[in-house]
């Protein structure tokens, strides 16, 4: 590498890590393609931060021994972006992570894209939309290391601390089939 792309490669990261974002030069017809994060955006962001806890008992088993699970969610690099992990919680104690996830506004694709990363190597991807009742619809398609591919949906309503949320098998005709219903509660 020559000096050149090294100096540049480094005044970048100096100001990355000085938190001074780099400023892109753009007329503005270069500017049609960028979507900025809409205030829905923002405001659903604000409110996932911390930790919410959902009861399991109503799908406790043998093969599912958890008392609750878990979503912590916090900000990412820049507060563009949340991280998030799901867990799952027996006789108080955590178990798990089982998966992780980012969320973040693609400016280029107008979206809030999630994304979610399980220890078996599945990942799962979808855009995270806002409809005109105030519900979240997240519609994700995961693919397994060994080929197979799955479409699944959620609705969720956030009322404070309080979130109530709908998991769905997605068929390919669109048609959506009720699967586990949760409510997490936001620890203070």
């Amino acid at each position: 590498m020559s000096l050149r792309p090294m100096c540049v490669m480094a005044l970048f990261l100096a100001l990355a890590c000085a938190g001074v974002a780099p400023a892109f030069a753009q007329s503005p017809q270069d500017r049609t393609g960028t979507h900025p994060r809409p205030a829905w955006a923002d405001e659903y962001m604000r409110s996932m931060i911390g930790t919410w806890i959902a009861d399991n008992s109503a799908f406790k088993s043998e093969q599912e021994p958890f008392d609750a699970f878990g979503i912590e969610w916090s900000w990412g690099i820049g507060r563009q972006s949340l991280v998030g992990r799901l867990f799952g919680l027996r006789e108080g104690k955590e178990v798990g992570p089982f998966w992780e996830f980012r969320e973040f506004w693609h400016p280029g694709e107008g979206q809030l894209l999630a994304s979610q990363f399980s220890p078996t190597g599945t990942y799962g991807v979808g855009p995270h939309t806002r409809k005109a009742d105030g519900t979240y619809e997240m519609l994700q398609v995961f693919h397994d290391p060994s080929g197979g591919t799955m479409r699944v949906g959620h609705r969720s309503r956030v009322d404070g601390n309080e979130m109530t949320s709908q998991s769905f098998d997605v068929a390919e005709d669109g048609t959506w089939k009720p699967r586990r219903r949760y409510v997490w509660r936001k620890k203070s």
